[in-house]
């Protein structure tokens, strides 16, 4: 009865009220039990605590595909990029592969953030055959871009400025792709970047970048 209440609370985001009821739960080493005060101490921001309960499951237990996952959760929100790709990897191990958005995004994100642009590409390219995502779109935008694929990159910026023409991130993207085309679309390249900084660009990486280019390009007042 108090798992069901724990799940219920969990779904509405009462997560208070449902660590309380954790404590009602005589034997706390059963695998529903850990399972279920990971997902609260995850909504509470408690990441390592989230984990080790997660470890105690997956030692009784290391097929729970839905642990796995989770504990890659639990480490990409403490930015352990590392430990959080390889609860990612041995989830999708298990068959049936889960069909899980939100690991897939995450993974790519991964890839992204350590610059395996090969390998976030064959992850976003699989994500935006399946849904309209405008982080998505970026994301492969990017991971094209850096590859040096620009056309198709062109492309994959393009349509996530179509789902989001607000977003800073996609402007400044667009602006770095013209400059790779040199001066022949500075033009663009400044309208691109004049929109990134009106919705707010504070990426200091790209902002240098984008300096980086406009300098080598000879326009130094711009950079």
């Amino acid at each position: 009865m108090f798992f069901d209440l724990i799940d219920f609370l969990l779904e509405r985001k009462v997560f208070g009220i449902a660590d309380l009821a954790l404590e009602y739960i005589v034997d706390k080493n059963t695998q529903r039990y850990l399972m279920a005060e990971a997902k609260v101490r995850v909504l509470q921001k408690r990441f390592v605590d989230a984990t080790n309960s997660l470890k105690k499951l997956l030692a009784t237990n290391d097929k729970d595909q839905q642990a796995w996952i989770l504990r890659g959760h639990a480490f990409f929100f403490m930015n352990n990029l590392f430990d959080s790709e390889e609860c990612y990897i041995k989830a999708l191990r298990i068959k049936p592969a889960p069909d899980d958005p939100t690991l897939n995004i995450r993974l790519g994100i991964i890839y992204a953030r350590r610059k395996s642009w090969k390998d976030a590409k064959t992850v976003f390219l699989k994500i935006c055959k399946q849904s309209f995502s405008t982080q998505a779109w970026l994301y492969l935008g990017q991971s094209l871009l850096r590859l040096g694929e620009l056309s198709a990159a062109e492309e994959a910026i393009a349509q996530a400025n179509i789902l989001d023409n607000t977003n800073p991130v996609v402007w400044g993207l667009l602006a770095i792709l013209c400059l790779n085309f040199g001066k022949k679309r500075i033009l663009q390249a400044k309208f691109a970047l004049k929109e990134a900084y009106k919705y707010g660009l504070a990426d200091a990486a790209l902002i240098e970048e984008i300096g980086d280019l406009l300098d080598k390009e000879g326009f130094y007042e711009d950079a």
